[in-house]
């Protein structure tokens, strides 16, 4: 009897592995090396969100989400392999590539706001000229920009921008994650 037991794998209860600390690492690894390649991108010059032609800004987007999805993968895969035994359920998974969004989307966030406020205070400055000149290019008039000036304030202030960040990275790790933990989801033996 007690080889049997020798011979079953352990498996390993989720509920007393916490997910967060695998969350904040590759989440937290792959946010800061994107800020990095994001300031070395807007100081070459290579990208700038004040000049919506700049090729480097599409890049630096699809940079963005392939930094998600990369983030997203291995902690899904660390915490199925080293934590939980080789075993991960759909959930659980899902439940980790979008904490691990939401860790990377909190530290955009405040990153963004000591940018905004710190780094390039009149950033927020030039976003609204260039809204206002796409604006003037299509053909607004003048009344109907004076009347938008307040809520141009507030969308292209510091704190929308950073919100709106937080919000949309965790959407599109949500997305990811409903697909990357379909293809890594192994359920453990006897678990229908």
């Amino acid at each position: 009897m007690s080889e049997e037991l020798l011979d079953q794998e352990r498996i390993i209860d989720p509920a007393d592995v916490p997910m967060r600390p695998t969350a904040v690492r590759y989440g937290g690894m792959v946010a800061l090396a994107l800020i990095v390649i994001g300031l070395i991108f807007t100081l070459t010059g290579f990208s700038d969100p004040t000049d919506p032609t700049k090729s480097g800004n599409t890049v630096q987007q699809w940079l963005g989400y392939a930094g998600i999805l990369a983030a997203i993968i291995l902690a899904i895969k660390h915490h199925r392999d080293n934590e939980l035994g080789g075993y991960i359920k759909y959930g659980r998974g899902l439940g980790m590539g979008t904490l691990t969004g939401l860790v990377m989307g909190v530290i955009t966030a405040v990153w963004m706001l000591i940018y905004m406020y710190v780094i390039d205070p009149g950033l927020q400055d030039k976003i609204k000229e260039m809204a206002i000149e796409q604006a003037v290019a299509k053909g607004t008039s003048e009344e109907a920009m004076q009347q938008g000036a307040g809520m141009m304030d507030f969308f292209t202030s510091p704190l929308f921008l950073s919100i709106g960040s937080l919000v949309g990275t965790v959407i599109v790790a949500f997305i990811f994650s409903l697909v990357v933990s379909a293809v890594m989801k192994k359920d453990p033996p006897g678990i229908v």
